[in-house]
């Protein structure tokens, strides 16, 4: 079998890529889920379906950000389907950029396009919603997005980027969760599976048995906890904006201090510091031009 992708179970594959694309062969349907990053993904996705014998398909999106979505524009589906709290970021990239990164440089400086789809094309979904006889069950798993969904088949999972490995945990230092307690949770629910004996598909990162799995759930936990008491640490010692609260909770975590990890670790400590406000007292002044948090004990 070719590099480019391999057999996960019956009639499920995996194409390679940050993010990973599945394709599913089901009677009476085969479906593109997440089709990633344009680049050569034109020439990659045609090749595999090709192989597979697949020539009608739909398309299901985890969530719609502009790496699963980006190469959308390679395929001609019969349909596309996505979750309700996703669809108005599927239709607009305006409205998917503003609620991914808001009013900042982030989609510039990441070389973002603008991707728009037809509503005309478009089925809204949700939990529970099934991709055909033995064919997956959609999941909810949101926090990393507002309407992030994963797929339960019958021994494995399709975890999205509500998991990511260690290799990307790493690399960014404070992964991006557009609600890091929801995030929590879902991980919570994840973890109920591995220890079902359920394998993981991450969409950033390898395929991984139960035991692993439960490993990266951890992982990834334990440091949306550790951000957590960093922020707790940091603001009840002294006032800092945001930006400056990132960095340095980047460089306590041992990661580069860039542009792209300040701006997007900014949404999930954003939406910490938000939470945190039912157990502390959240103070705000302006220093130096900036607009500075502080947190103080109740």
């Amino acid at each position: 079998m070719s590099t480019a992708y391999r057999s996960v179970g019956r009639n499920v594959y995996v194409v390679s890529g940050s993010p990973v694309t599945l394709i599913i062969k089901c009677p009476g349907a085969n479906w593109i889920v997440d089709p990633g990053l344009l680049g050569n993904r034109e020439k990659l996705l045609r090749n595999v379906l090709e192989r597979l014998g697949v020539k009608e398909y739909n398309v299901l999106l985890s969530h719609t950000h502009y790496d699963h979505i980006e190469a959308l524009e390679a395929l001609n589906p019969s349909r596309i389907y996505v979750t309700v709290l996703e669809y108005s970021s599927l239709l607009s990239s305006m409205v998917r950029n503003i609620l991914t990164y808001g009013f900042t440089q982030l989609p510039r400086i990441l070389g973002v396009r603008s991707i728009d789809v037809e509503k005309e094309k478009v089925e809204i979904v949700e939990e529970g919603f099934k991709l055909g006889d033995s064919c997956g069950e959609l999941i909810n798993l949101s926090g990393h997005s507002p309407g992030l969904a994963g797929i339960v088949f019958e021994d494995f999972l399709f975890v999205g980027d509500a998991v990511f490995g260690d290799r990307l945990l790493s690399r960014v230092g404070i992964p991006y969760h557009f609600n890091a307690k929801r995030a929590l949770l879902t991980l919570e629910k994840i973890k109920a599976y591995a220890e079902k004996g359920y394998s993981g598909i991450l969409s950033h990162g390898p395929f991984a048995n139960s035991e692993k799995l439960s490993e990266y759930v951890d992982l990834n936990a334990e440091r949306l906890r550790l951000i957590r008491e960093l922020v707790i640490d940091h603001l009840l010692r002294e006032p800092l904006s945001l930006e400056e609260l990132v960095g340095r909770i980047l460089g306590r975590l041992g990661s580069e201090v860039s542009v792209e990890n300040i701006l997007l670790g900014s949404v999930t400590v954003n939406s910490i510091i938000s939470d945190l406000q039912g157990e502390y007292g959240l103070s705000t002044e302006v220093s130096g031009g900036l607009v500075r948090y502080r947190l103080t004990r109740s």
